[in-house]
């Protein structure tokens, strides 16, 4: 992994057979990213699995082969788990899947651009209301 930081702009690199999940959540770690949006990206992912969540868990699916990485977004938080991607990743025959990025090893690489920002923090916490956890923004 490659990393190059311009202010709050973030570019990561990935090489081949790095997991991009695995990364990108040590890229949070390392940079100390308490919050932080993942903007853009492009590549390709082997062997990805995605997720659709149904309200109380992720529906699995572990895709074979070599996807374009189409569309990423998502964000790095302070807590546990520390990111949360979602992704479009086509085939070979231009079909398209989407979903919650649970892993997937580039192959041959992966450019990612992320915008850290330095007076807000996202955390994981129970909503009350909501009766589940979720992601809140805080001003630090």
């Amino acid at each position: 992994m490659y990393v190059k930081r311009d202010k709050e702009h973030i570019v990561v690199k990935l090489e081949k057979n790095e997991d991009l999940v695995e990364k990108l959540t040590q890229l949070a770690q390392e940079e100390n990213i308490k919050a932080g949006m993942i903007v853009s990206g492009i590549g390709m992912l082997r062997d990805p699995e995605i997720g659709y969540y149904t309200g109380t868990g992720y529906e699995q699916k572990k895709l074979e082969g070599v996807y374009e990485l189409v569309s990423i977004t998502g964000y790095l938080q302070e807590t546990t788990p520390r990111v949360h991607i979602h992704i479009s990743i086509a085939d070979k025959n231009n079909k398209v899947y989407g979903g919650h990025l649970l892993s997937g090893k580039c192959d041959p690489y992966a450019i990612i651009a992320v915008i850290s920002y330095e007076k807000l923090s996202f955390k994981r916490v129970y909503v009350e209301k909501a009766k589940r956890m979720e992601t809140e923004v805080y001003e630090i």
